[in-house]
């Protein structure tokens, strides 16, 4: 019984030792750079190089050597260099892909009509994250995938066919209903043929929460078949018919919650304003950026911009107090009757926000009442200072209403340009 079962283990140590490495390796994937297909998992790596043709070896690379680097999941380009010919730039047809970037990564040449149609191809899910840079050049498109999401490091996105007039022309094309979004990083995205996007989602739309985003097309320079929705980061989106265009008769909308957006080519749709609590956003627009004339809207102001110039800007605010419409105690309050401010003072005079609350104030401000309850206000003035206790610049009247015991101290006690009514 024991001699057999030593020739059984036997038996199966020889049959393992005559599998191929993939088999032993059953979570392997394989992914296409520049020609040379690697196969890789979390516990065998694939290693290469590049060289300065942009060629791609897997010789002589190793994990204390590489420019790319597999793991079956995410694909690490370090300083590498990838000619990406005849559609051999990045291909990944079996999921969804994780670039990392470390370091100068180059993908493709412009004007080079042996390029790559794409410069990057993914069949599912892109995401960039890491602090490097990657040029992804392709001739139709810099970045193709199902959706694109980039968390950080920098990318420039082009199709660099500047010699053929198509639709089909993107920086970057995502072609599911995930769309683009951005959460950090700096991203440009660009098409030089004419009718081309800067960004193009026909299925889904875009979303920008952080980061930096500069999309250019000689059509549009953000084309989204979805909601376009900027919440934070930086949005430049230039274009030779819209700047930023949504497909009509869909009940698709551009919204505006925060970050700063720049749009030369104008909007197809009207954009929906709306800062989010405790912001504000500042709107201008005209026929260039010399004509604007700025607009201001404060948390719970909704605003419908109708598109119809060329040129529009629009920049957050965070700190609201720097648009203050009446200054207590040498400190900026803003206040509506939809948002009332609150402060409270202490024995010295001073004047805070901090914890001041509805039911725990000193000092209640609504836009057209403030509200003193047993407040202590003191501003010491400089010899070449006047400041006041209370000091309003506003046109339209105000009352300022007493409860229990208070004082106000200042170079004058109480300066207003507008009537005042004391009760």
């Amino acid at each position: 019984m024991r001699k057999r079962i030593l020739a059984i283990a036997m038996a199966l140590c020889l049959i393992i030792t005559l599998l191929p490495a993939t088999a032993l390796a059953a979570d392997a994937e394989t992914i296409t750079i520049g020609g040379v297909t690697l196969s890789g998992s979390a516990d065998a790596p694939a290693y290469a190089a590049t060289d300065e043709n942009g060629a791609v070896s897997t010789e002589g690379a190793s994990e204390s050597s590489y420019n790319i680097k597999w793991d079956g999941s995410t694909l690490t380009l370090n300083g590498a260099t990838i000619k990406g010919n005849s559609g051999k730039g990045i291909v990944y047809r079996d999921g969804d892909l994780t670039i990392s970037l470390e370091g100068t990564n180059k993908i493709g040449e412009e004007n080079d009509g042996n390029s790559a149609a794409s410069g990057i191809h993914v069949d599912g899910s892109l995401t960039v994250e890491g602090g490097g840079t990657l040029d992804g050049v392709g001739l139709n498109r810099g970045i193709t995938a199902g959706s694109v999401t980039f968390n950080g490091g920098t990318v420039n996105a082009a199709a660099s066919a500047d010699a053929v007039s198509s639709k089909d022309l993107a920086g970057i094309y995502a072609f599911d209903s995930g769309g683009v979004t951005v959460t950090g990083g700096t991203v440009y995205a660009e098409a030089e043929g004419s009718g081309g996007r800067g960004i193009w989602t026909p299925s889904g739309g875009v979303t920008v929460n952080g980061g930096s985003v500069t999309a250019t097309g000689q059509g549009n320079g953000i084309e989204a078949h979805g909601d376009v929705n900027i919440s934070g980061g930086t949005v430049v989106a230039q274009g030779g018919n819209e700047g930023i265009f949504v497909a009509p008769h869909q009940e698709f909308s551009i919204k505006i919650t925060g970050g700063e957006v720049t749009v030369t080519g104008g909007f197809n749709v009207n954009v929906t304003i709306e800062p989010e609590k405790d912001t504000a956003i500042t709107v201008e627009y005209g026929d260039s950026a010399s004509e604007c004339e700025p607009r201001t809207f404060i948390y719970n102001d909704s605003y419908t911009y109708i598109t119809k110039h060329n040129y529009f800007h629009s920049s957050t605010e965070t700190d609201i107090s720097k648009l203050a419409n009446i200054t207590v105690g040498g400190v900026g309050l803003y206040g509506t009757d939809y948002r009332i401010a609150y402060a409270k003072t202490d024995a010295d005079g001073v004047v805070t926000t901090d914890g001041a609350t509805a039911e725990d104030y000193n000092i209640k401000w609504d836009g057209s009442t403030l509200t003193l309850r047993d407040a202590t206000i003191k501003v010491t003035n400089g010899p070449d200072e006047q400041t006041g206790g209370i000091e309003y610049n506003g046109t339209s009247a105000i009352t300022i209403r007493a409860e229990g015991e208070n004082t106000v101290t200042g170079y004058r006690g109480i300066v207003t340009s507008a009537a005042v009514t004391i009760s």
